[in-house]
């Protein structure tokens, strides 16, 4: 039985990077209908050294891994959904530790999965892709517990990750559909997590449903969210799977950081990132025209140069053409610059 009924459900997209994580797409698209009664929509941006640089992990020399947590805000800007599953095939790496399975930011909406080190032994992908899709969604919605007998259990290896539950167990999905904890709009938190009591200041709650105990990861006393992943280990023991976020690592949208001083009020939070991906939305816009028109006016300029005579119609639109695609690949090249610039801010 899915976790929503029919009339209650948020929505959901899959972001994916590129072409590559083709094969995740309808895996992704049939656990999110038949656990969760959601229809997921999908949405394809570009490649992801699109948005990040390859880096070298610590005793490496070559760089071969993209940094999971620069992709969390590329997913988040390409949807307006309720949540966003970004879905890569490359190699992703969080604090040093390389092939790390999804990095989910707990209390926010984006989630990224990489099917890198999901592949390894094949016919196993299709249940792997399962599992990671139910644990991160699961996270999405404020559950940071980990603990055996679910989906939630640690998974440091392929091995764990193989030989862990499919799905919640009994005590988790009670927390996700009883009416009394289960999530609702327009936040879609677990009512009995800490992230719900965060961002509504509702203290009544004493904890998780009985049972589950909730741990606290260790926070820097900065720190708001935090950031659940899972990874594989290479060459030594994988570390914990909960760590805080700090200012370095946590999403920005809209000047938001992961700082509670500097923070927007948690009933402003959604709008205002509403209204950063619409201004963003006609910035791009108008970049495109301001190009377009500045393609067309230098064409005019250099045609009158050359020739000495005013186009005729059939040039005009010609040019106008020229300075379309002139338009297109400035706002482009805008994008890149602005991407990799926030890029360096991150990782400085």
């Amino acid at each position: 039985m899915a976790i929503f009924p029919p009339t209650r459900r948020p929505t959901v997209d899959l972001v994916v990077f590129g072409d590559e994580p083709v094969d995740m797409v309808p895996i992704a698209r049939r656990t999110l209908r038949e656990r969760f009664g959601v229809d997921p929509g999908v949405r394809r941006i570009e490649p992801v050294d699109y948005y990040a640089d390859l880096v070298a992990p610590a005793g490496f020399d070559e760089p071969t891994y993209y940094p999971a947590t620069e992709l969390l805000d590329p997913t988040k800007e390409a949807s307006e959904a309720d949540r966003e599953i970004g879905l890569v095939a490359d190699p992703l790496i969080l604090d040093e530790q390389p092939r790390i399975f999804g990095v989910a930011l707990v209390g926010e909406s984006p989630a990224v999965i990489t099917s890198d080190p999901l592949t390894d032994g094949g016919d196993r992908f299709e249940t792997r892709v399962e599992k990671q899709v139910t644990k991160q969604l699961g996270h999405l919605f404020g559950i940071e517990t980990t603990h055996a007998g679910c989906v939630f259990e640690e998974t440091p290896t392929l091995y764990d990750l193989d030989e862990s539950p499919p799905t919640f167990c009994e005590s988790c999905h009670a927390r996700l559909t009883d009416p009394t904890t289960s999530p609702k709009p327009a936040d879609w938190f677990v009512r009995d997590t800490r992230v719900y009591r965060e961002v509504t200041g509702d203290d009544s709650r004493d904890g998780p449903a009985k049972g589950v105990e909730e741990p606290v990861a260790i926070r820097d006393e900065k720190s708001e969210t935090v950031v659940t992943d899972d990874r594989t280990a290479v060459g030594g023991e994988a570390s914990g799977r909960q760590q805080s976020a700090t200012g370095d690592r946590g999403r920005s949208a809209a000047g938001q950081s992961a700082n509670h001083g500097t923070g927007l009020p948690a009933g402003l939070r959604r709008p205002v990132h509403g209204l950063y991906r619409y201004a963003r939305v006609w910035g791009l816009i108008l970049c495109f025209a301001a190009f377009t028109i500045l393609g067309l006016l230098i064409e005019l300029e250099l045609y009158a140069r050359l020739t000495g005579e005013t186009p005729s119609t059939g040039v005009t639109w010609g040019m106008l053409v020229g300075a379309v695609g002139i338009g297109y690949y400035g706002q482009r090249t805008v994008r890149r610059w602005v991407g990799r610039g926030r890029a360096r801010l991150t990782r400085s």
